[in-house]
C-alpha cells in the first residue's frame, strides 16, 4: 500500500461512526472506540446516573458522585437545565446547608426521597430532597452541574436512544455512567441500568460500571470472554481493550464461527488511539448475533508498516 493510500485510509477511518443495532443516525452508547478526548484525567464531582423517564408513580432523580480527591462543599453546587445554545435555562441550588462530599461518595437529587428509597433500597442519608429539579424531558434533554460562578463542572445531553436497544420500553430505566474517567459528553460513557437492580442504582455503585484500561500490556484483550446482553448487569457489554507503544494503528476485526465460517466484519480499517476500549453489545450489521461460540480475528498495522494479528475466543449468550 502506498503512503498516500495509507494516509487516505487513516483519514477515512478517523471519520467512521460505528453503530451497534441502532440506526446509524442515532446516538448510541456502544460500538465506537474511545477517542483520546473522551478520557477525563481529573473528573471531580460528576453526574453519575439519571432517571429522566420514571416509572408510573415515580419521580426523576440525578445522582452525583465525587470521583476526585479533595472534599467539595455541597452548598456551592447547583444543578441546571440548559438551552439548545448551551446557555443556562434554570438552575437550582443543591443544598442551603454546608456539608462535605468526600471522594467516592454519592448524593442523589430528587423531589421524593421516600419513594426513591422504597423503590431502590437506597441509603436515605445520601439523598437530598429538593423542592424542584431541572425539567427532564422523557425523550431528550440537557442538564449541567455548576459552581457558584456558573462554571460547568459536568454536563450531559441525554437521549432515550442512548438506552439498550432491545429494551421493551425505556420508562423506569436509568442511564448509568460506565466509568468515572470517561467524559459525560461521549455516548459510550452511558448504558441502561440492569434489571436485577430494578433498572436503577441511586446512591450505590452503578450496575454497569467498569474500570477503564485494565491490564497494562500492549495488544488487545477482553475483560470477559462471555457476552450476555440480557441486561442482568453481568457481561451485558464486551469491552475490547487495546494499548500500543505508538500512535497510528489501523485495525480490522472479523468475526468467525467456531467452524471457521466468517460471520461478518465489526471493524473495517478503523483508526485506534494508543490506548482505549471498544464497547460491543453483540450486534453485527444491524442485528443480534446468534448465541454461540465465536472467534474475533483482529488484523492491525502501523503507519511504519508493521502488522500483526490477534485472535480472541468469545461466547455469546442471550
Amino acid at each position: 500500500m502506498s503512503t498516500k493510500a495509507l494516509f487516505r485510509l487513516l483519514f477515512t477511518a478517523s471519520l467512521i461512526f460505528l453503530p451497534g443495532c441502532n440506526k446509524p443516525e442515532e446516538d448510541i452508547p456502544v460500538g465506537n472506540t474511545t477517542p483520546a478526548d473522551a478520557v477525563w484525567s481529573d473528573p471531580g464531582v460528576i453526574i453519575n446516573e439519571i432517571m429522566f423517564n420514571p416509572p408510573v408513580g415515580g419521580v426523576d432523580y440525578i445522582e452525583l458522585k465525587h470521583a476526585g480527591t479533595s472534599p467539595v462543599n455541597l452548598n456551592g453546587l447547583w444543578i441546571a437545565s440548559m438551552n439548545e445554545d448551551g446557555s443556562i435555562a434554570k438552575k437550582y441550588k443543591i443544598s442551603e446547608q454546608s456539608g462535605l462530599l468526600y471522594s467516592g461518595e454519592y448524593k442523589v437529587l430528587t423531589t421524593d426521597r421516600k419513594w426513591l428509597c422504597k423503590t431502590y433500597s437506597c441509603d436515605s442519608t445520601q439523598v437530598i430532597q429538593m423542592n424542584v429539579l431541572p425539567a427532564m424531558n422523557n425523550s431528550s434533554g440537557w442538564i449541567a452541574l455548576l459552581d457558584p460562578q456558573n462554571k460547568v463542572l459536568d454536563q450531559l445531553q441525554y437521549t432515550q436512544n442512548m438506552h439498550f436497544v432491545f429494551l421493551p420500553e425505556f420508562k423506569g430505566v436509568a442511564l448509568e455512567r460506565v466509568d468515572d474517567h470517561l467524559r459525560s459528553d461521549w455516548s459510550g460513557t452511558w448504558h441502561s441500568a440492569s434489571y436485577l437492580c430494578n433498572y436503577g442504582t441511586p446512591a450505590r455503585k452503578n450496575s454497569q460500571q467498569k474500570n477503564l484500561y485494565p491490564g497494562g500490556q500492549y495488544g488487545f484483550s477482553v475483560r470477559s470472554n462471555l457476552l450476555s446482553p440480557n441486561l442482568d448487569g453481568i457481561d451485558d457489554l464486551m469491552w475490547i481493550d487495546y494499548a500500543f507503544s505508538q500512535a497510528g494503528i489501523v485495525a480490522h476485526l472479523d468475526i468467525y464461527a467456531r467452524d471457521g465460517v466468517r460471520v461478518g466484519k465489526l471493524w473495517d480499517g478503523i483508526l485506534l488511539g494508543t490506548s482505549g476500549s471498544y464497547v460491543w453489545d453483540g450486534c453485527l450489521n444491524g442485528r443480534r448475533l446468534d448465541p454461540g461460540d465465536y472467534v474475533l480475528v483482529i488484523k492491525y498495522f502501523s503507519l511504519q508498516g508493521s502488522s500483526s494479528q490477534a485472535k480472541i475466543g468469545v461466547s455469546v449468550r442471550w
